[in-house]
């Protein structure tokens, strides 16, 4: 078996972990190694509430089998973003665009406050 990768979105006071099912997999497991502890709703999907903003998780996912690799072992570490102060893009606001000739997009982000917290292990 093969480890699988932790994804994790933050959403309103939660967060969200999730993986892809791995196969001939038996039974999912998940610890929280730091944070508030969660619930594991299905086999791919681990959710974490309440979790105030700014406060960060981390888990340790225990993929089991009874074939040939007994278990495999993820982690991942995530932050609940606080975006409760910051303001939306009006639907009229122009962005400039510019596509280079080698067909890559460029937006300038200049005028805008972008926020991205994503961490795994």
């Amino acid at each position: 078996m093969i480890a699988p990768a932790i994804s994790c979105v933050s959403e309103d006071d939660a967060l969200i972990f999730t993986w892809n099912i791995v196969v001939n997999a038996d039974s999912y497991g998940v610890d929280v190694t730091s944070g508030n502890t969660g619930m594991l709703v299905n086999d791919s999907t681990f959710v974490v509430s309440p979790v105030a903003a700014g406060e960060s998780v981390s888990i340790e996912l225990t993929v089991s089998s009874s074939n040939t690799c007994a278990e495999v072992i993820s982690s991942a570490s995530c932050s609940r973003l606080d975006c409760s102060s910051k303001e939306l893009i009006p639907a009229n606001q122009e962005l400039n665009v510019c596509i280079e000739n080698n067909g890559t997009t460029l937006l300038d982000l200049s005028d805008i406050e972008v926020l991205l917290m994503v961490s795994q292990q």
